[in-house]
C-alpha cells in the first residue's frame, strides 16, 4: 500500500498544547504507513529537539518572515504549494492561525486534501485570528478537534456537522500512572520540597488566559492556614516576568516554585498532591489529561471545556469562575481530606482511560485522513 504523506504546517515547535498534541500524533511507530513532515513559521522553541530526536523531518518556511499583513507573506501560498508536489503531499494539516488561513489556500493551489485544527475556543483567540477561519471554509475537507468544546463552537459559528470531527486528544496513559514514590522524591529533593509538604501543582504557557497571576493572589490566604503549602509553577511565556515580579510583591517566594520549562511532566505530577486550575477560558489542554491520566485531585474554575473531563465531586472541585474565596476553600478542603483525594484520583484515572488514550487519539486521526483520501 502507497504511504500516505502528511504535512504539518504549524508556526513554532513551543512547549504548547498543540505542539505536544502533534508530537504524540507524529511519533506514532503503529502506523509506519503514514509519513509525517513538519512545516514550521519559526523552527524553534522548547520541543523542537523532541521532534527531531524522533526522526521527523523538520522545514522552515521562508516567506513567514513578513509581516502578516505585508503583501509579500502572500507568497506563503506558493511556498506551501510548492512543498506540496516537491514532497508528494497527499493532505496538508494546519495547526492554529495563521495557518488556518494559508494552508487552505495553498490546498487549493496544489489540489491537496486539507485538514486544520483549530485547537482553540473563539474567546482564546482574537477576532482577526478567529475571523480567518471563515473565508477559506471551502476549501477544508475536515476540521479536526481535539476537545469537544471547540467542535461545538466551530459548528454554533457556521462549520457544516459534515466538515466536523471529534477526535480527543490522547497522552500516553502508562507514562503518567505509574507516578512512582521514587519519581515523587527525586523531583522534591531536586528543588528542596519537603517529604511533608503538601504541593499542589499547574502546568500550562505562561499566558493571561491560564490566570495564574490569580493563583498566586490566593497563595498567602492558602498558606495562613496552611503553612506546609507549596505552589510548583511548570512552563514559560510571556507573563513569566510579571509572575516572578508578583511572587515577590506578595512575598510568598518561600512558598512559589518556577521550574521553567520541564517537558518530563509526570514527575511533577508524581511530586504533587493536587492540581491546580484557575484559567480565564480554556477548551481542553493536554496538561488537563496528564493529570487525569497520573490520577490527581483537582480544584478548577469550571470554565470553556473543562467540564469534558471534570465533574465537581467526582473527580474535582469545580468553582465558579472568578470566585478565589470559594476557590481557597476547595484547597483546603481537600488538602485535608486524603480520602477524598484518592477517591478523585480513581475517577480521573478510570476517566482517562475510557477516552483519552493517545493510541485512540492517533487511530481516529488517522482514520480521518484514510476517509477523505478514500
Amino acid at each position: 500500500m502507497k504511504p500516505l504523506r502528511v504535512m504539518h504546517v504549524i508556526s513554532g515547535l513551543a512547549v504548547g498544547g498543540a505542539e505536544r498534541n502533534l508530537l504524540n500524533l507524529v511519533t506514532d511507530k503503529s502506523h509506519p504507513e503514514i509519513i509525517h513532515i513538519i512545516v514550521c513559521r519559526r523552527l524553534s522553541g522548547g520541543l523542537y529537539q523532541d521532534f527531531v530526536d524522533a526522526g521527523i523531518e523538520l522545514i522552515g518556511l521562508r516567506q513567514a518572515s513578513y509581516a502578516l499583513y505585508n503583501p509579500l507573506r502572500w507568497r506563503e501560498i506558493s511556498e506551501i504549494a510548492q512543498l506540496v508536489q516537491d514532497k508528494q503531499i497527499d493532505i496538508l494539516h494546519a495547526h492554529c492561525p495563521p495557518s488556518l488561513f494559508f494552508v487552505p489556500l495553498a490546498a487549493r493551489k496544489a489540489k491537496c486534501r486539507c485538514v486544520v485544527s483549530v485547537h482553540a475556543l473563539r474567546k482564546q483567540l482574537s477576532f482577526f485570528e478567529y475571523r480567518q477561519i471563515f473565508p477559506v471554509t471551502r476549501w477544508v475537507d475536515r476540521y479536526v478537534e481535539g476537545s469537544a468544546a471547540v467542535h461545538e463552537d466551530l459548528h454554533r459559528a457556521g462549520i457544516s456537522a459534515r466538515q466536523l470531527e471529534y477526535v480527543p486528544y490522547g497522552v500516553d496513559g502508562a507514562l503518567f500512572a505509574s507516578n512512582t514514590l521514587e519519581m515523587r522524591e527525586s523531583f522534591r529533593k531536586k528543588y528542596g520540597i519537603s517529604n511533608d509538604s503538601i504541593v499542589a501543582c499547574r502546568i500550562a504557557r505562561f499566558h493571561s488566559q491560564k490566570g495564574f497571576d490569580t493563583l498566586l493572589r490566593m497563595v498567602p490566604k492558602i498558606v495562613a492556614s496552611l503553612p506546609q503549602f507549596r505552589l510548583v509553577l511548570v512552563g514559560d511565556g510571556p507573563e513569566m516576568p510579571y509572575l516572578k515580579q508578583l511572587v515577590l510583591e506578595l512575598g510568598i517566594r518561600d512558598f512559589v516554585l518556577f521550574t521553567g520549562f520541564f517537558l518530563q511532566t509526570e514527575a511533577v505530577y508524581a511530586a504533587s498532591d493536587l492540581v491546580l486550575i484557575t484559567a480565564r477560558t480554556e477548551a481542553l489542554g493536554i496538561s488537563q489529561l496528564e493529570a487525569l491520566a497520573a490520577g490527581k485531585a483537582i480544584v478548577s474554575f469550571d470554565v470553556g471545556g473543562l467540564d469534558e473531563v471534570l465533574e465537581h465531586d467526582v473527580n474535582a472541585l469545580m468553582v465558579e469562575p472568578g470566585d478565589s474565596a470559594a476557590f481557597i476553600d476547595a484547597v483546603l478542603d481537600l488538602a485535608a481530606d486524603k480520602s477524598k483525594q484518592q477517591r478523585f484520583a480513581q475517577q480521573s484515572q478510570k476517566r482517562f482511560q475510557q477516552t483519552y488514550s493517545v493510541e485512540a487519539m492517533r487511530n481516529g486521526i488517522i482514520d480521518t485522513y484514510r476517509s477523505i483520501c478514500s
